[in-house]
């Protein structure tokens, strides 16, 4: 029910959390250069503790955003890929990420799509 409603809101994706996306990747990218993948480690195991994302309420809002992105670093700390393989990776995760959240919405086009069309009265 709640991912119903959720098509008639309007979207929580706004300028402010697109800038703010941008400075948190800004930001990881950065204690990544300094500090090397290790220094990042404890903001990824537990990001709700650590202040590279703590310090964006925007871009920690929706909860999804927060498990992704450390998700997908978790990979470059264990080694089990080569970073640049990373691109490939975090399409895949978006594709399906999207195709999850776009069920509903088919779900309710189908629905409409079976629907008789109204008739018009002369």
């Amino acid at each position: 029910m709640s991912r119903t409603m959720a098509l008639l809101k309007p979207s929580p994706f706004t300028d402010t959390a697109y800038a703010e996306l941008l400075q948190v990747l800004y930001d990881v990218f950065q204690k990544a250069r300094k500090d090397g993948l290790v220094g990042l480690k404890a903001h990824i195991e537990d990001p709700e503790k650590g202040d590279v994302f703590t310090r964006y309420p925007n871009f920690t809002a929706p909860h999804h955003a927060v498990a992704f992105l450390p998700d997908t670093l978790k990979l470059l700390l264990t080694g089990t890929i080569e970073h640049h393989h990373l691109d490939d990776i975090l399409e895949t995760n978006l594709e399906q990420h999207n195709e999850e959240g776009t069920m509903m919405a088919h779900a309710v086009q189908n629905v409409a799509d079976a629907m008789p069309a109204p008739q018009h009265r002369a």
